[in-house]
């Protein structure tokens, strides 16, 4: 088992399925468009919440991001989102944030979009950027892109920083991709073994709260 402290982690499938079981948490299937949130605050333990489910394989995203300052030392928290319960705009799945007057159920914070996009051949998208999401990135896992280039599954790219619509083409054999746009983050960011950080304070009041759960569960 592995402990993280200070960042939200996401999961999102592209491929197959996984049950859960966390009790409490919720139980249920994740197949495409299934979202795990994990907000582990102030520290959680975490492994073993998952066994298959029916699928030979899966395949899938993690995202892992700062939180904000306010919420770094918060209690945590885990959701698990069934995919009929993620709001769809166009071709995308909401997974975090509000676009084009819809809204995730995922509790994030503010100022970050996260989508999980399923493009026919030759098909066309514009993601129309909010205003001051200046951060944009994708990752394929289905397909390809056309751009200044041919982008292939298990590429990434990371858009100029501009809050500008966003336009994409599939290729012929079509696309899933994730795409993520974000306010940027007012912190440089202070590194730790387990987690990320807005301060070498919060990051010794972390590390400090992660030897006290590691006692409880050697």
């Amino acid at each position: 088992m592995r402990s993280y402290e200070a960042e939200g982690k996401l999961e999102t499938r592209t491929e197959g399925n996984l049950r859960f079981d966390m009790g409490d948490w919720g139980t249920g299937l994740l197949d495409y468009g299934g979202v795990e949130w994990m907000r582990a605050g102030s520290g959680i333990w975490h492994g073993g919440e998952y066994r298959p489910a029916g699928a030979s394989r899966f395949k899938g995203f993690q995202l892992w991001v700062a939180l904000p300052a306010a919420q770094e030392a918060s209690a945590p928290e885990w959701q698990f989102i069934e995919a009929s319960g993620i709001p769809t705009v166009g071709p995308a799945r909401l997974i975090v944030g509000a676009y084009q007057g819809k809204a995730s159920p995922v509790r994030a914070f503010n100022g970050l979009n996260y989508l999980l996009v399923t493009l026919a051949p030759g098909e066309t998208w514009v993601y129309e950027t909010p205003v001051g999401h200046e951060v944009g990135w994708l990752s394929l896992s289905h397909g390809s892109l056309l751009g200044d280039g041919r982008y292939k599954a298990g590429d990434m790219i990371a858009f100029d920083r501009s809050d500008a619509a966003i336009s994409l083409q599939s290729g012929p054999e079509g696309a899933t991709f994730v795409l993520g746009s974000a306010v940027p983050h007012p912190y440089d960011l202070v590194l730790g073994y387990y987690s990320v950080h807005t301060s070498d304070e919060a990051l010794k009041a972390g590390e400090a709260r992660i030897a006290d759960v590691r006692h409880l569960y050697a």
